[in-house]
This record gives C-alpha cells, sequence and structure tokens, in this order.
C-alpha cells in the first residue's frame, strides 16, 4: 500500500451526491522486515511496492516507492547505500545510493514468493523463495546478476533466513502440524535439523523468525495463541549451528501466547523478540540470560511486530498497520513513532465540534481538537492488552471509556493520553463489549456478551471501579446500548434483539417491532441513537426503526428498497441525522422518518461511522485509519498547494501578551510547533500532532513571561524552520 498524503478529488456523480475526501489516513503500509545498518540509518520493507527509510534512529521515516506494485517480504543492507530487497512474484532489486534509485534482478522462472534475502558481501548472496507448500534457495556470486537453485524444499514452507560469517546459516519455517529447521556450513548445501522437547499442546508449530548471534549459537520463533487453546509462542535454542535444537519451556507466569517474528540481540545475553495478536498488540519479550528465560516488556503498540532490531540499547521494531516504536534504553520504555498507525475506525465519538476521537481495530485511537482539520494517532494500550475498541464514549473532553473485545472496558481520564484498565478483562475470545454509554464520569452501562447467544449488560456507578450485571435477558448478542434519562434505556443487537429498561437497568423487557420491509426477518440490529426526548432511531441490517416512547415500541422507517447494511447511526440536533453502511450514507431532517441517499460509492473504502462538526462537515470512520469529510474539492486549490514549508513572521511583532504565528505545509506531515526563550530551553509546544496541508495558524500567549526574545520554531521530519520575535510589556 503507498501512503496517501494528498487530498483526494472525488468526481462529481450524475446523481449529484454529496462528495467526500480523505483528511486523515493511516501514514504507511504494513511493515515485514526491517534493518538498522548503524545507530542512524536503516530501512524498512513495506507491502505495495514501497520501503521506508530512516536517518535518524527511526525517529522519522521517508517512504520511497519503487515504482512497482510488488510486496517486499525481506531486505538486507550491507552499508548506508548498498542493499538488496526481495518480495512478491518473484521481484528482487539492488540499491548502490541508498535506496535512491533500484536495479530489478531476476531470479530464473520464479514467481513465488521471494521471504527473505541475505547479503555476505556485495556479491554474495542467498535468498528464499517460498508458497504455501514448498521452499527453494538460490544463491549468487556476482550480486544478483545471477542465481543457481541450491536446494528444494517440497514438503512445506520456508519462513526466514539468517547467516553468520557468510556460509553458515539456519532457515525455518513449517505449519500446520509441521515444523522445518534447515541448516547450511557451506552456503550450499541444507540438511535438516533435529529438534527435542515440543509439548503435544499446538495445532500449529511453524517458526517464523530465527537469529544467528554466533557460528554456532541461535534462536528461533514462531507460533502462538490463546484462540486455538492456549498454545505458548515457540522458542528454539541451538549450540551447533543449527542441527540440533531444544524448546524452551517458560514457567506459566512468563508465558506469552502470540506469534512471535523478529529476534534482537545486544549480546549474547540481552535478547528481544517481537511480536503480537489482535488481543495481545505488540508483544515484546526479553532475555538477560542468553535466551534460558523470558519476561514480557509492556509497550504503547496494537500492531503486530514483524521486525525487530538492536543497536546496543537503541532498538527499532515495525509491524502490521505500519507500526514503528523505538527505545533508547533496551526496551524499558518505548516511543510509538508511526504518525498514524493502521487500522479500521469503528466508532467515532463527539464531544463538541472541535474535540472528537475515532476509535476501531486493534485499540487504535484517533484525536482531533479543531473539529478535524488536524488529528493525533495512537494506540489505547494497558500494558499487556491492546484489544480492538467496538464502543466509544466520552462524558467531556477528557474523561472516555472503550468497550472493546475480550471483555475489555479501558477509562481515559486525560484525554486519551493514558488508559486503564475499567473492567479485569478475559482471554477468551468469545467475551466481546460492544456498546457503552455513561452519564457521567461514574455512572454507565455496557452491553455485549458473554458467548455466543449469551448476552449481558453491565452498569458501573464508581467508573469502573466495580460492576454489576444481568445476563441472559434476550439471548443474543447486545451491539449498542443508550439512554433517554436515569430510568428508560435501550438496548439493540443481533437477530431483531430490541428491549428496553424503565427503571435504570434494574430489569429489562422485550420491545415491540412493527412490521419490517418485505424480505426483511430477523435483522441485527447494529446501533441506536437518542434524538430528543424518549425518540430514538436504529439501524441494521437494510433496516432504520423509530421509537418515540424510549424503545418501548419500535416502527420501520426504512426507505422504499433500501439494501443498505448500516452500521452506525448519528443525529446532530434539529431533526438532522445520517446513517452509513458499507458505502451509503442516508440522510435524514425530520428526526428519522423519511431518509434520502446522501452519498453512494463516494469513498475509497467501506464506512463504520459518521459524526459532523462545523469545521469538517460529516466524517466518516473507514478503514486502513481513513477519516473522510464531505465537500468537493477544488482542483484549483491542490494546484495552488505551497511547494515548500513556510514559517512566516509572527504578528504583531513585537507583540504583548498575544501574537499569531502562521505556517504553510505543502503536504500533510507531523509537526511541532515550539516557543523557545533566548537561552534556548524550550517553555511551550504550541501545536503537535499530524496536519493536513495548507495553511495553519496558532495564537501564543505570553502572559507571565517576561519581556525579551524568544523564538518559534517548526519542526517536520526531516526538517525545521526558526524565526525571533520580541515580548514588550
Amino acid at each position: 500500500m503507498k501512503r496517501l498524503i494528498t487530498i483526494l478529488v472525488v468526481a462529481a456523480s450524475a446523481a449529484s451526491y454529496a462528495q467526500f475526501s480523505a483528511i486523515l489516513e493511516q501514514s504507511y503500509g504494513p511493515l515485514t522486515d526491517l534493518q538498522m545498518v548503524s545507530a542512524v540509518n536503516g530501512f524498512a520493507g513495506s507491502w505495495g511496492g514501497s520501503v521506508l527509510r530512516t536517518a535518524d534512529g527511526g525517529a522519522t521515516w521517508e517512504e520511497i516507492d519503487l515504482g512497482v506494485e510488488n510486496d517486499v517480504d525481506g531486505l538486507h543492507f550491507l552499508d548506508p547505500n548498498v542493499g538488496f530487497i526481495g518480495g512478491e512474484d518473484g521481484y528482487m532489486a539492488k540499491t548502490t545510493d541508498g535506496g535512491g534509485t533500484w536495479t530489478e534482478m531476476t531470479l530464473p522462472n520464479e514467481t513465488a514468493d521471494v521471504v527473505d534475502v541475505y547479503f555476505a558481501s556485495s556479491s554474495d548472496g542467498w535468498a528464499l523463495v517460498s508458497n504455501y507448500d514448498s521452499a527453494r534457495f538460490y544463491s549468487t556470486t556476482d550480486g544478483g546478476a545471477s542465481w543457481t537453485l541450491d536446494f528444494e524444499h517440497t514438503t512445506g514452507d520456508l519462513e526466514a533466513i539468517d547467516f553468520f560469517e557468510g556460509g553458515k546459516g539456519i532457515a525455518v519455517g513449517g505449519g500446520n502440524g509441521k515444523l522445518d529447521l534447515y541448516y547450511t556450513t557451506d552456503g550450499a548445501t541444507w540438511n535438516a535439523g533435529a529438534f527435542t522437547g515440543l509439548p503435544p499442546v499446538y495445532t500449529r508449530t511453524d517458526v517464523r523468525g530465527v537469529k544467528m548471534l554466533s557460528a554456532t549459537d541461535a534462536i528461533a520463533v514462531g507460533w502462538g495463541s490463546r484462540a486455538a487453546g492456549l498454545q505458548p509462542s515457540i522458542i528454539f535454542t541451538t549450540t551447533d549451528g543449527g542441527a540440533n535444537w531444544e524448546y524452551v519451556e517458560l514457567p506459566e507466569a512468563d508465558r506469552v501466547y502470540v506469534n512471535l517474528y523478529g529476534i534482537a540481540a545486544k549480546d549474547a545475553n540481552n535478547l528481544l523478540v517481537a511480536g503480537g495478536a489482535a488481543y495481545e498488540g505488540t508483544t515484546i519479550i526479553r532475555s538477560t540470560d542468553g535466551g534460558a528465560s523470558w519476561t514480557r516488556i509492556p509497550t504503547p503498540g496494537g500492531f503486530t511486530a514483524k521486525s525487530i532490531e538492536a543497536n546496543g540499547d537503541d532498538v527499532v521494531v515495525v509491524g502490521s498497520g505500519g507500526g514503528i516504536m523505538t527505545s533508547n534504553d533496551f526496551g524499558d520504555s518505548w516511543t510509538l513513532r508511526t504518525p498514524f498507525p493502521g487500522g479500521s475506525f469503528y466508532r467515532l465519538a463527539k464531544v463538541n465540534d472541535n474535540v472528537l476521537y475515532a476509535a476501531g481495530y486493534d485499540g487504535i485511537i484517533a484525536k482531533t481538537t479543531d473539529g478535524g482539520a488536524s488529528w493525533t494517532g495512537s494506540y489505547a494500550a494497558l500494558g499487556d492488552a491492546c484489544p480492538t475498541i467496538r464502543g466509544l464514549y466520552f462524558v467531556d473532553e477528557n474523561v472516555g471509556y472503550a468497550a472493546r473485545n475480550n471483555k475489555s472496558v479501558a477509562k481515559t481520564t486525560d484525554g486519551g493520553a493514558t488508559w486503564a484498565k475499567a473492567m479485569q478483562d478475559s482471554f477468551q475470545t468469545g467475551m466481546v463489549n460492544y456498546g457503552v454509554y455513561f452519564f457521567d464520569a461514574d455512572e454507565g452501562f455496557v452491553a455485549g456478551k458473554l458467548a455466543t447467544g449469551h448476552d449481558v449488560i453491565y452498569h458501573t456507578t464508581d467508573g469502573g471501579g466495580s460492576w454489576t450485571y444481568v445476563d441472559n435477558v434476550f439471548y443474543e448478542t447486545l451491539l449498542d446500548i443508550v439512554f433517554a434519562d436515569a430510568n428508560k434505556g435501550m438496548v439493540v443487537g443481533e437477530n431483531l434483539a430490541l428491549g428496553y429498561t424503565t427503571d435504570g437497568g434494574g430489569s429489562w423487557n422485550y420491545s415491540t417491532v412493527g412490521a419490517l420491509p418485505s424480505g426483511v426477518t430477523m435483522p441485527d440490529i447494529e446501533a441506536v441513537v437518542l434524538v430528543s426526548g424518549e425518540i430514538a432511531v436504529a439501524v441494521g441490517e437494510e433496516v432504520i426503526l423509530k421509537t418515540t416512547d424510549a424503545g418501548a415500541n419500535w416502527a420501520s422507517v426504512t426507505p422504499t428498497g433500501c439494501d443498505t447494511r448500516f452500521d452506525r447511526v448519528y443525529f446532530e440536533g434539529g431533526g438532522i441525522g445520517y446513517a452509513v453502511g458499507g458505502y451509503d450514507l442516508w440522510k435524514t431532517t425530520d428526526a428519522g422518518d423519511t431518509w434520502t441517499i446522501y452519498s453512494r460509492d463516494e469513498i475509497e473504502s467501506s464506512a463504520y461511522c459518521v459524526a459532523t462538526t462545523t469545521v469538517g462537515g460529516v466524517l466518516l470512520g473507514s478503514g486502513g485509519a481513513t477519516i473522510y469529510a464531505d465537500g468537493p474539492v477544488d482542483v484549483s486549490d491542490r494546484d495552488a498547494a505551497p511547494s515548500e514549508f513556510e514559517l512566516a513572521a509572527n504578528y504583531p511583532n513585537p507583540f504583548n501578551p498575544t501574537t499569531v504565528i502562521e505556517f504553510t505545509l505543502p503536504r500533510a506531515a507531523e509537526i511541532e510547533l515550539t516557543i523557545y526563550d533566548a537561552a534556548g530551553e524550550a517553555i511551550e509546544k504550541t501545536a503537535a500532532g499530524y496536519f493536513q496541508a495548507g495553511t495553519h495558524t496558532f495564537t501564543f500567549n505570553a502572559e507571565g513571561l517576561a519581556s525579551g526574545v524568544y523564538f518559534f520554531e517548526l519542526r517536520w521530519e526531516n526538517g525545521a524552520l526558526a524565526r525571533k520575535m520580541t515580548l514588550l510589556k
């Protein structure tokens, strides 16, 4: 996937639907492999034909478009200039100028994916090609101009290789019921390794990463799962170059149950292994005794780590969703470096016209404080877990609750900067919280399921410190919940589950539902929203329902011929509302009595949620961490975009006590605008985050500061501008 940093121009359709453009997208495609060739220089392979490059130790990255669509699966660099990549459909390429230009290489008659590459020198190298049921080793002695097929493995796939001192190498792989370990001592002849100690608990045993620590010592890691029945992450060690391997069985308290992919070493004793899963998020385990024992260390990531590199205490991790993290203390603390990680936005929560939150897959969370003009992105990580967010409710700008997979409820009191567990989560994937509604910071409800056909409604009056619950009322998964007042509330769910309470959730009753549209029988009802008083609207599979008595009775207001599978509904006041599902957006101006198509097929990916702001108009949350806003974008506006970053002089200057700072971006970028005193000490970060292309202004208030000279600096991923200003009191 290529990074999109320009606003999309959508052609007007014949039906004159509202036009939408992407105002936020994930920064990078999925990242597959990583190599840091020095403390500051590194490269990462990505899907969609691109390579990322860093020159500051992973703090910022530049994306290099290869001009092809092939995913890059493996790479190896000899120094900051010379490198080799391999990927989808037998694709291979070489650079001698640090990725500035690339020369394609050809593997003879090969169409399978090049999953890993390694070069001992600019001439001697190896390529591992694999598909689902076979794998092949190729070698070159002329820098990739020609290749020799050394070995063909016909009974399974292989996934990773590593070498030490040129010809000594190891390859690993496997699959369902298989474990493949191969080694070579001359770089040409490959032999099967043996292993011992593997417990009989595994449904699959594939190994996905390998690291040679010396000519004889190596570590290999791979499969792990909770969903398949508590299968600990596989860790093997060898002390004879890969001929024999021993399974490392960890104490139960130290086990993780995720797929592990990458291994990094500071020295022979200090090791890091990276992986992840949907519930655990980014998983890093650390050993200080050469791999004999391991402990998990917390991270701020929700992505699955695919590769990890260490240079002393400096560590870089990359993975799914374009996730990038760095550490400068060998994993004790981490910084998320991706401006916007990938993931689908399932929920938009609006606090006011300026402050909105978006959340969804893998615990991704985004926030805007200017109505959608700029966003900051992160994960709602809980230290040892980062499950997907299914429901989101903010009491105010600071206090919010997220209903999540694995029976999780997370709470923030600082506007999403940090999150804590407000309900003890579960390893059981069948336990999911979907809907969340709070009256204030303390009292609220969460609805979901404990298992298939086993509904649950939780209630807290102390901000998640404790919960009471009722279950098995409707015998269906509950997907959303809302209250008209302290006593009257409504729940909706799968298979036309609709219920209501008149005693503040003490008891719940089945709602009465009128006639449904022709052909619609037992639709899932995905969402419900209060319009005003006791009036509410619910949406689901090809149906829109309305109640005027707080959920006791529902009537269909579905437009004739509507075939939209609705995911979410939103009302902004004055009877104006929107219902979204897939590529369709419907609008009502009469409190839900009638609906018309507002937009259809005007976005690039399916939308799951909707909200409005006075700045951005209608916002749609979608896949790829994408948020769309309605309104056509003039081509002339794009053509007039500035060609470089600009930082204007502040005005007025001199000033007392406020002044306006203006900067212009030629493209969307992550920036920081910082105020410094004359001694160079930072005194205020006026702006920080991911901003769209265009001109932005901020007011700096110097109240409390002494008269004198100050500086303001605009910094982006690979540059900075600064100006001087004078405060006169």
